[in-house]
């Protein structure tokens, strides 16, 4: 009777365990920017499970004059396990640090993984994507995938383009009128906020530079028409900046 109620007990925390993974699963694809940590989760049903098969021993064999002997295995099989788990990481960073020694901005490429290095952790490497998201990728991941550096340097997700504003308003109006219509496209990067520099007025209005970042050069023309439809805003050519902004 009582192995009955353990396989059970069992059964309805792997059904528990299931259905709390397809969730986030399913807050993930409606979500697609959010970033739940897997670690977070994989401890947490480690300790689950850890807990069971000891209140399970407990229950099962308390009694037993072996019952010691059988805690103590436990315990040594779930420290080795735990010691792995955790320094299984370092020790690939190790290696990989001493095989490959790239330096915080270089870019990447790890597999079907890309971007720049943002910085190398004690188990894990942050890289930035073009998309400008940030990738948080255990060592583990990437130590038997083939690692290329990417000859490019610098910033080639930045786009630069000039608007004018309307003198119907002030300076300050204008530059959170930009910042704001910016924000409000669907394609503008949320990791990055763009940088938006005064430039210089004229009879004309009042001209900014803006510096947009992570952006897709087929994404760049749909903010341009974004902005040029806002009231006040205007879009300044390659032509029109030449006779104005440098003249």
């Amino acid at each position: 009777m009582k192995i009955i109620i353990v396989i059970l007990a069992a059964t309805l925390i792997f059904l528990g365990i299931k259905i709390i993974r397809l969730g986030i699963k399913y807050l993930l694809k409606l979500r697609p920017g959010l970033d739940f940590p897997g670690k977070i989760l994989i401890v947490t049903e480690f300790l689950i499970w850890f807990i069971f098969v000891f209140k399970s021993t407990d229950f099962l064999f308390r009694e037993k004059f072996y019952y010691q002997y059988i805690v103590v295995s436990y315990i040594v099989i779930f420290l080795g396990f735990f010691t792995w788990f955790f320094m299984r990481d370092i020790f690939a960073g190790f290696i990989f640090r001493i095989k490959y020694s790239f330096k915080t901005g270089t870019y990447i490429s790890a597999g079907d993984k890309s971007g720049q290095i943002k910085s190398q952790q004690l188990t894990s490497i942050k890289l930035k994507t073009n998309d400008g998201l940030i990738l948080n990728i255990p060592y583990t991941r990437i130590i038997n995938e083939v690692i290329t550096e990417l000859g490019f340097r610098g910033t080639p997700e930045e786009h630069i383009m000039q608007l004018q504003a309307d003198f119907s308003m002030s300076r300050t109006n204008a530059e959170e009128l930009i910042r704001t219509a910016l924000l409000n496209t669907p394609w503008s990067s949320l990791k990055e906020e763009p940088i938006i520099r005064f430039v210089k007025e004229n009879e004309k209005g009042y001209f900014f530079e803006i510096t947009l970042f992570s952006v897709k050069m087929k994404h760049i023309k749909l903010i341009e028409i974004a902005l040029d439809n806002v009231p006040l805003l205007h879009i300044v050519t390659q032509k029109e900046s030449s006779n104005t902004l440098i003249a």
